[in-house]
């Protein structure tokens, strides 16, 4: 097993030194990039991971601009967190370019140990279609735990095993751009389940029972239920 030379009070000083800082002010952001690439430079691939994985899905991806070497790092952190709270101010369609960027650039081999979907700011969407897509192209990371949060009256739905064609089931990676196509089969690692202001399906219960066997914790507040 490769070794560091650094100790675990060295690693945590640099983890607790403060939040990384995307958005210094112009006339001296490139220094202070270049001071804070090089503190960082030793430090072993895993803690990179570990840092950006604090960091919403948007400033983990805006780390690529730190240097090379963190170019492509934010894409294999197992943690991924798509917030439309980092895009105010922004208009929506450049949170959904940036959400299906975001979802389409982690490697397919890739298991995530969570998926967080949060869409707050907006009560009325004019369509549910997108947050289907969403969730159904974060849940082919075999997430361990998913987190899905919206506003109140909201039309996103938890429906991953709705109109599921059988063929599907046993392929590693199903073909997510068939119509109808859903991500049953990719929940079969989930072992925490978190939903807030979520429509739930009919069958919610029995579908958790059938195609979730490894959960542990579900959570649920201010759902409804079509039942």
């Amino acid at each position: 097993m490769e070794t560091f030379p650094m100790s675990c009070s060295s690693t945590l000083d640099v983890m607790q030194s403060g939040p990384l800082c995307l958005t210094a002010d112009q006339s001296s952001s490139k220094r202070r990039r270049v001071d804070a690439a090089d503190r960082l430079g030793d430090l072993p691939v895993c803690l990179l991971h570990g840092i950006i994985s604090f960091l919403g899905s948007r400033q983990a991806v805006q780390t690529s601009v730190l240097s090379r070497r963190w170019r492509h790092l934010w894409r294999d952190v197992l943690c991924v967190a798509i917030d439309d709270r980092e895009f105010v101010g922004d208009q929506w369609q450049r949170f959904e370019d940036f959400a299906d960027y975001m979802l389409t650039s982690i490697p397919l081999n890739t298991r995530l140990d969570s998926f967080r979907l949060q869409l707050v700011t907006r009560t009325n969407m004019d369509s549910y279609a997108t947050s289907d897509r969403w969730i159904r192209r974060g849940l082919r990371y075999f997430p361990a735990a998913v987190d899905i949060r919206t506003a109140l009256g909201s039309t996103v739905y938890w429906r991953p095993h709705l109109s599921y064609p059988a063929a599907a089931a046993s392929q590693q990676q199903p073909n997510l751009s068939v119509t109808g196509s859903c991500a049953a089969g990719f929940t079969k690692r989930l072992t925490t389940l978190r939903l807030v202001g979520v429509n739930l399906t009919t069958g919610f219960m029995e579908d958790l029972g059938r195609h979730c066997p490894a959960l542990e914790e579900l959570h649920m507040d201010g759902v409804l239920d079509e039942a």
